[in-house]
């Protein structure tokens, strides 16, 4: 296929070629277990049916998302694929921490028709086939008696009183957004190094503006030049992203595979898994924490006063008044209000969060405002104490 003038397929150097071939062993692992995987029709109304069935469809659609990282070789729109990625992630942890996880798979199997007539009521009925018209039929009459099960409630702040805020497959969380809330909590220290639970909603975070069109996206492939505006030729791969994305998704993809392994629907990731998770955490671990780390070390440096302290929770940058902190998480840092006492530093504000950017990062431990910048997301939660 010929090049459009003065664009160019992204050509991987050569740390990028290792890491494409780290993604290309975790999908040729992940495809052996789906061989082994294809769940029997003869369990198909049972509990481990269900549950199988979902697991085994999110690993199939994991493994397609991974590949076409691989056939892009980790170009920008990759960015668009570890996103979906992320989301199938998501969807199957939400699942597998949970003790009852056939119930939930259950739900998800069976919120397809209030799904489907969802998106075939907002066609115009004149595009709508004569199988498509009938499908819409017998599926309102089938919705009418499960809408109830996913109907989400939220409460109104200003009149305090619950209110239907639309379907969901869950009936409780109303979003993939809310299902990562959920599923980081439930695996707040489980998820081992080097991706933490914070690194996983900071990932999300940092992927939406490629996903929605945001300003972020567009700059990506923008480049100043003489004469204005120009196309930037070769993109940056990982969109400024200080991890690889096919990093990333290797490791999403080995561990939508393990939830599969683990509820005994196949006969076990092939023992090279384990080989390419051990070279994932070699290469991840650095990428994760030193850049920030030494962004942290620069800006104690140029702000006499400033307190770098390291717990178990993390790393974090405390102003020299000590009113403000800065705390790494994950791909970015999060801003925080409060004081420093005997017991450490206590918040009562979480101020919003931006990716790893240590001009941002400084001006609030000088006390300044950042609110309006660009890449500065405001928090909507309020710390309430114990």
């Amino acid at each position: 296929m010929a090049e459009f003038p003065g664009w160019l397929a992204h050509k991987p150097s050569g740390s990028e070629m290792v890491h494409l071939s780290l993604l290309s062993d975790a999908v040729a692992c992940a495809a052996e277990l789906e061989a082994s995987a294809r769940p029997l029709d003869s369990q198909a109304a049972t509990d481990t049916g269900v549950l199988l069935h979902v697991l085994y469809g999110n690993l199939v659609r994991a493994i397609r998302l991974a590949y076409s990282i691989v056939l892009q070789n980790g170009s920008l729109e990759s960015t668009l694929q570890l996103r979906a990625l992320l989301e199938t992630w998501i969807t199957v942890q939400f699942i597998a921490c949970d003790p009852s996880k056939p119930a939930r798979a259950r739900s998800y199997i069976n919120y397809y028709p209030v799904a489907l007539i969802g998106v075939l009521q907002e066609l115009p009925t004149a595009d709508l086939s004569a199988d498509d018209r009938h499908r819409l039929n017998l599926l309102d009459k089938h919705r009418e008696g499960s809408e109830k099960d996913f109907r989400v409630k939220r409460t109104c702040k200003a009149c305090g009183e619950s209110q239907n805020a639309g379907w969901d497959w869950d009936g409780r969380t109303g979003s993939a957004r809310g299902r990562l809330d959920f599923v980081t909590k439930a695996l707040e220290g489980r998820i081992g190094p080097p991706l933490a639970s914070k690194l996983i909603y900071s990932l999300y975070r940092h992927t939406s503006p490629y996903v929605h069109g945001d300003i972020l996206s567009v700059e990506e492939v923008l480049l100043a030049s003489p004469f204005g505006q120009d196309v930037r030729r070769e993109p940056r791969p990982n969109a400024g992203l200080a991890i690889p994305v096919v990093l990333l998704a290797a490791w999403l993809l080995l561990d939508v595979a393990s939830a599969l392994d683990a509820a005994g629907g196949a006969n076990g990731l092939p023992a090279r898994a384990q080989t390419v998770r051990t070279a994932l955490e070699n290469e991840l671990g650095p990428k994760v924490r030193g850049p920030l780390e030494r962004g942290f070390a620069a800006i104690q440096a140029r702000l006499p006063g400033a307190l770098l302290q390291e717990g178990d929770g993390g790393r974090y940058l405390i102003s020299p008044d000590r009113t403000r902190l800065v705390e790494v998480v994950g791909l970015g840092y999060d801003y925080f209000t409060g004081s420093l006492g005997e017991r450490g530093f206590t918040a009562d504000r979480r101020v919003g969060f931006s990716p790893a950017r240590d001009d941002l990062a400084e001006r609030f431990l000088r006390g300044e405002s950042i609110d309006r910048e660009s890449g500065f997301v405001e928090a909507t939660d309020r710390i309430t104490g114990d």
